[in-house]
């Protein structure tokens, strides 16, 4: 994918002050796990790009890609508050947030004898899409992946869990994601 327009389908907004953000994918659009995307919202400012981990698979998700963005910067604090401005005044209004999408850049091979991932935080984002590429291999029966695969993930507040929603599903419906809180 190239820099080119795009816009916002839909946002879900966390209690830890990261939003995801999912935006429309052509189907064909295949991608690896932890590949970034680079976003510009010219709103915002006209120059600037910022990288963030796509926390989705191209596997499970044909048509729509998704980033975890948190609110800690200038730049992400005015896309934030942009974004909860705009769902509290005109909820059909995200759509026509214009934003500039470049990529998906990444490589990694899912081909190992088991994963060990240490995360904290707002750093889970580039695994959440390895833990969903791992569920999507169990469920076609493909077999790249070991079943020797642990997560470490440590949070400063216990808000910042809830990062966790969107595969909360996957973790108890996947043997090779096994999961204690």
């Amino acid at each position: 994918m190239q820099s080119k327009p795009e816009c916002i389908l839909f946002v879900r907004i966390f209690p830890s002050n990261a939003i995801e953000h999912i935006l429309p994918k052509d189907p064909g659009l295949k991608y690896t796990p932890t590949s970034v995307i680079f976003v510009k919202v010219p709103s915002i400012s006209k120059y600037q790009w910022h990288s963030f981990s796509i926390v989705s698979s191209s596997r499970v998700d044909e048509n729509t890609m998704s980033v975890l963005i948190k609110s800690e910067g200038s730049w992400t604090s005015s896309l934030s508050n942009m974004i909860q401005t705009r769902q509290e005044t005109y909820s059909d209004q995200l759509k026509y947030i214009p934003i500039a999408v470049e990529g998906p850049y990444g490589l990694v091979s899912m081909d190992s004898l088991g994963l060990m991932l240490v995360a904290g935080g707002i750093g889970i984002t580039p695994f959440l899409s390895i833990l969903q590429e791992l569920a999507a291999f169990e469920n076609s029966r493909h077999t790249c992946c070991s079943a020797n695969n642990t997560t470490y993930y440590v949070v400063e507040k216990s808000e910042d869990i809830c990062l966790l929603n969107s595969i909360s599903t996957l973790i108890s419906s996947t043997s090779q994601l096994k999961s204690a809180v």
